[in-house]
Protein backbone atom coordinates (compact mmCIF):
# COMPACT_ATOMS: atom_id res chain seq x y z
CA UNK A 1 0.00 0.00 0.00
CA UNK A 2 1.01 3.43 -1.07
CA UNK A 3 2.13 6.08 1.75
CA UNK A 4 1.52 9.25 1.04
CA UNK A 5 5.09 11.71 1.66
CA UNK A 6 3.80 14.17 4.97
CA UNK A 7 5.33 18.02 5.46
CA UNK A 8 4.61 19.22 8.57
CA UNK A 9 4.73 23.16 7.72
CA UNK A 10 5.51 25.80 10.46
CA UNK A 11 3.87 28.46 9.33
CA UNK A 12 3.95 32.21 9.49
CA UNK A 13 0.73 32.75 10.18
CA UNK A 14 -3.01 32.76 8.82
CA UNK A 15 -1.99 33.49 5.28
CA UNK A 16 0.23 30.33 5.08
CA UNK A 17 -1.97 28.47 7.02
CA UNK A 18 -4.92 28.93 4.86
CA UNK A 19 -3.40 28.19 1.65
CA UNK A 20 -1.96 25.07 2.14
CA UNK A 21 -5.66 24.07 3.55
CA UNK A 22 -6.94 25.76 0.52
CA UNK A 23 -4.07 23.27 -1.39
CA UNK A 24 -4.54 19.91 0.26
CA UNK A 25 -8.60 20.50 -0.25
CA UNK A 26 -7.37 20.75 -3.83
CA UNK A 27 -5.48 17.30 -3.88
CA UNK A 28 -8.08 15.53 -1.90
CA UNK A 29 -10.74 16.71 -3.82
CA UNK A 30 -10.44 17.60 -7.06
CA UNK A 31 -6.71 16.07 -8.84
CA UNK A 32 -7.33 12.68 -9.57
CA UNK A 33 -4.47 10.92 -7.58
CA UNK A 34 -1.88 9.19 -9.91
CA UNK A 35 -2.01 5.36 -11.14
CA UNK A 36 -1.40 2.92 -7.64
CA UNK A 37 -2.80 5.71 -5.69
CA UNK A 38 -6.65 6.03 -3.79
CA UNK A 39 -5.47 9.05 -2.03
CA UNK A 40 -3.06 12.11 -2.54
CA UNK A 41 0.32 11.36 -2.74
CA UNK A 42 1.43 14.25 -0.58
CA UNK A 43 -0.16 15.68 2.36
CA UNK A 44 1.07 19.51 3.48
CA UNK A 45 0.37 20.13 6.82
CA UNK A 46 -0.15 23.53 8.80
CA UNK A 47 1.57 24.02 12.31
CA UNK A 48 1.08 25.53 14.66
CA UNK A 49 -2.45 25.69 15.18
CA UNK A 50 -4.67 27.53 14.97
CA UNK A 51 -3.26 30.56 13.55
CA UNK A 52 0.46 29.56 12.84
CA UNK A 53 3.29 30.93 14.84
CA UNK A 54 1.95 34.49 14.12
CA UNK A 55 5.10 36.07 13.16
CA UNK A 56 8.59 35.23 11.35
CA UNK A 57 10.85 36.00 14.02
CA UNK A 58 13.60 33.44 14.29
CA UNK A 59 13.56 32.95 17.96
CA UNK A 60 9.55 32.41 18.02
CA UNK A 61 9.85 30.04 14.89
CA UNK A 62 12.34 27.66 15.92
CA UNK A 63 10.66 26.59 19.31
CA UNK A 64 8.06 26.16 17.11
CA UNK A 65 9.68 24.08 14.85
CA UNK A 66 11.07 22.12 17.71
CA UNK A 67 7.52 21.50 19.52
CA UNK A 68 6.55 20.14 16.57
CA UNK A 69 9.45 17.74 15.67
CA UNK A 70 8.68 16.16 19.10
CA UNK A 71 5.70 14.84 17.91
CA UNK A 72 6.81 13.73 14.30
CA UNK A 73 10.12 13.40 15.31
CA UNK A 74 11.10 10.68 11.70
CA UNK A 75 8.40 13.19 9.62
CA UNK A 76 9.22 15.96 7.28
CA UNK A 77 9.33 19.49 9.21
CA UNK A 78 9.86 22.67 7.41
CA UNK A 79 10.00 26.17 8.36
CA UNK A 80 7.80 28.56 6.12
CA UNK A 81 8.27 32.38 6.54
CA UNK A 82 8.82 35.78 4.45
CA UNK A 83 12.37 36.42 3.81
CA UNK A 84 12.03 40.38 4.71
CA UNK A 85 12.79 40.83 7.80
CA UNK A 86 15.88 37.81 7.62
CA UNK A 87 17.11 40.02 4.89
CA UNK A 88 16.60 43.42 6.63
CA UNK A 89 18.60 41.91 9.56
CA UNK A 90 15.85 43.05 12.34
CA UNK A 91 17.14 43.27 15.87
CA UNK A 92 15.26 40.70 18.02
CA UNK A 93 16.05 40.09 21.46
CA UNK A 94 19.92 39.43 21.99
CA UNK A 95 20.70 39.10 18.53
CA UNK A 96 19.34 40.07 15.01
CA UNK A 97 17.24 37.70 12.60
CA UNK A 98 19.22 37.27 9.77
CA UNK A 99 22.71 37.21 12.00
CA UNK A 100 20.58 34.29 14.34
CA UNK A 101 19.54 32.39 11.24
CA UNK A 102 23.10 31.93 9.62
CA UNK A 103 24.51 30.87 12.49
CA UNK A 104 22.09 28.20 14.24
CA UNK A 105 22.86 24.76 14.36
CA UNK A 106 22.22 23.41 10.96
CA UNK A 107 22.27 19.95 12.39
CA UNK A 108 19.35 20.68 14.63
CA UNK A 109 17.76 23.78 12.15
CA UNK A 110 17.13 22.92 8.57
CA UNK A 111 17.44 25.62 6.01
CA UNK A 112 14.13 27.69 6.31
CA UNK A 113 11.71 27.96 3.25
CA UNK A 114 11.29 31.44 2.40
CA UNK A 115 8.48 33.70 0.12
CA UNK A 116 10.55 36.04 -1.33
CA UNK A 117 10.02 38.37 -0.36
CA UNK A 118 6.14 38.45 1.15
CA UNK A 119 3.48 35.97 1.40
CA UNK A 120 2.01 38.29 -1.44
CA UNK A 121 4.92 38.12 -3.37
CA UNK A 122 4.23 34.22 -3.46
CA UNK A 123 0.66 35.11 -4.16
CA UNK A 124 1.61 37.05 -7.78
CA UNK A 125 3.20 33.95 -8.90
CA UNK A 126 0.17 32.17 -9.42
CA UNK A 127 -0.60 35.09 -12.04
CA UNK A 128 -1.03 34.65 -15.65
CA UNK A 129 1.22 36.39 -17.61
CA UNK A 130 0.27 40.17 -18.16
CA UNK A 131 -0.77 40.64 -14.68
CA UNK A 132 2.09 38.62 -13.16
CA UNK A 133 4.56 41.23 -15.44
CA UNK A 134 2.57 44.09 -14.37
CA UNK A 135 3.60 42.87 -10.92
CA UNK A 136 6.98 42.09 -11.37
CA UNK A 137 7.50 45.46 -12.84
CA UNK A 138 6.31 47.60 -10.28
CA UNK A 139 8.12 45.65 -7.75
CA UNK A 140 11.46 46.06 -9.87
CA UNK A 141 10.67 49.83 -10.10
CA UNK A 142 10.50 50.54 -7.08
CA UNK A 143 13.13 48.52 -5.76
CA UNK A 144 10.87 45.72 -3.54
CA UNK A 145 12.14 42.66 -6.12
CA UNK A 146 15.94 43.13 -6.20
CA UNK A 147 16.79 46.08 -4.35
CA UNK A 148 15.45 45.80 -0.78
CA UNK A 149 12.10 44.66 0.70
CA UNK A 150 9.67 47.78 1.58
CA UNK A 151 8.19 47.75 4.64
CA UNK A 152 4.28 46.85 5.47
CA UNK A 153 3.56 51.03 4.87
CA UNK A 154 5.29 51.20 1.38
CA UNK A 155 4.31 47.69 0.11
CA UNK A 156 1.02 47.59 0.43
CA UNK A 157 -0.56 50.71 -0.96
CA UNK A 158 2.01 49.43 -4.23
CA UNK A 159 0.40 46.10 -4.04
CA UNK A 160 -2.91 47.26 -4.52
CA UNK A 161 -2.18 49.18 -7.52
CA UNK A 162 -2.32 45.57 -9.11
CA UNK A 163 -4.45 43.72 -6.66
CA UNK A 164 -6.98 46.46 -5.84
CA UNK A 165 -9.28 44.35 -3.30
CA UNK A 166 -6.54 41.83 -1.63
CA UNK A 167 -6.51 42.28 1.75
CA UNK A 168 -4.28 40.77 4.34
CA UNK A 169 -5.01 37.25 5.79
CA UNK A 170 -7.90 36.95 3.19
CA UNK A 171 -7.14 34.07 0.47
CA UNK A 172 -8.38 34.56 -3.21
CA UNK A 173 -10.68 31.28 -2.99
CA UNK A 174 -10.19 31.04 -6.87
CA UNK A 175 -6.44 31.11 -6.49
CA UNK A 176 -5.27 27.34 -5.24
CA UNK A 177 -6.09 25.92 -8.76
CA UNK A 178 -4.94 23.80 -11.94
CA UNK A 179 -4.30 27.26 -13.48
CA UNK A 180 -2.64 28.60 -10.76
CA UNK A 181 -0.30 26.41 -9.67
CA UNK A 182 0.29 25.78 -13.81
CA UNK A 183 0.93 29.98 -13.62
CA UNK A 184 3.17 29.08 -10.53
CA UNK A 185 5.88 26.48 -12.31
CA UNK A 186 6.25 28.97 -15.60
CA UNK A 187 6.54 32.11 -13.29
CA UNK A 188 9.34 30.58 -10.95
CA UNK A 189 11.55 30.36 -14.34
CA UNK A 190 11.66 34.40 -14.20
CA UNK A 191 14.67 35.89 -14.20
CA UNK A 192 13.97 38.67 -11.54
CA UNK A 193 11.85 35.45 -9.71
CA UNK A 194 15.27 34.19 -9.40
CA UNK A 195 17.36 37.13 -9.05
CA UNK A 196 15.42 38.10 -6.06
CA UNK A 197 17.01 35.22 -3.85
CA UNK A 198 20.37 36.80 -4.24
CA UNK A 199 18.84 38.95 -1.61
CA UNK A 200 19.03 36.45 1.06
CA UNK A 201 20.53 33.13 -0.44
CA UNK A 202 20.93 31.09 2.84
CA UNK A 203 17.36 29.60 2.05
CA UNK A 204 15.24 27.76 -0.02
CA UNK A 205 12.40 29.35 -2.05
CA UNK A 206 9.07 27.65 -0.88
CA UNK A 207 7.29 28.39 -4.46
CA UNK A 208 10.22 26.34 -6.05
CA UNK A 209 10.02 23.63 -3.29
CA UNK A 210 5.89 23.60 -4.13
CA UNK A 211 6.06 23.60 -7.81
CA UNK A 212 9.17 20.69 -7.45
CA UNK A 213 6.75 18.17 -5.10
CA UNK A 214 3.59 18.84 -6.48
CA UNK A 215 5.31 18.05 -9.98
CA UNK A 216 6.73 14.41 -9.03
CA UNK A 217 2.95 13.65 -7.49
CA UNK A 218 1.09 15.46 -10.32
CA UNK A 219 2.88 16.09 -13.66
CA UNK A 220 -0.18 17.05 -16.01
CA UNK A 221 -0.92 20.07 -13.53
CA UNK A 222 2.13 21.64 -15.17
CA UNK A 223 1.47 21.91 -19.02
CA UNK A 224 2.56 24.84 -19.66
CA UNK A 225 -0.88 26.55 -20.87
CA UNK A 226 -0.86 30.54 -21.02
CA UNK A 227 -3.46 30.47 -18.45
CA UNK A 228 -5.82 33.50 -16.91
CA UNK A 229 -5.00 34.82 -13.57
CA UNK A 230 -6.97 34.48 -10.58
CA UNK A 231 -9.27 37.51 -11.59
CA UNK A 232 -12.89 36.87 -12.08
CA UNK A 233 -13.47 36.90 -16.09
CA UNK A 234 -15.93 39.72 -17.36
CA UNK A 235 -18.90 39.33 -18.57
CA UNK A 236 -17.67 39.83 -22.11
CA UNK A 237 -15.21 36.95 -21.19
CA UNK A 238 -12.13 39.01 -21.38
CA UNK A 239 -9.83 39.23 -18.12
CA UNK A 240 -8.65 41.75 -16.86
CA UNK A 241 -5.35 42.11 -18.13
CA UNK A 242 -6.84 41.52 -21.48
CA UNK A 243 -8.99 44.68 -20.83
CA UNK A 244 -6.17 47.06 -20.02
CA UNK A 245 -7.31 46.85 -16.40
CA UNK A 246 -5.92 45.69 -13.11
CA UNK A 247 -6.48 42.27 -10.94
CA UNK A 248 -9.63 42.84 -9.19
CA UNK A 249 -9.83 39.55 -7.23
CA UNK A 250 -11.84 39.06 -4.24
CA UNK A 251 -11.20 37.14 -0.68
CA UNK A 252 -13.40 34.91 1.18
CA UNK A 253 -12.33 33.85 4.53
CA UNK A 254 -9.20 34.00 6.36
Amino acid sequence: MNVPKRYVVICEGKSERAYLLALQSLLDGVLPPPDGWDEAPVRFIPRPEPSGVKTGYYDEVVPAYRREKKVLPQGNTIVWVDSDIYIWNVPRGKGNNGDMYRSRDKQAIPAFFFSYHKFEDFLALHCAPADFRRWKELMRDNGHLLKAPLPRPEYAPEYQKVFPHYSKSKLPMDLVNETGLSNLAANCRDADVIAAKRLYPDGHSFAEFLVQTLRTCYPHVFRGEKVECWASKSPTGQSPSEKGHVCTHGGTGE
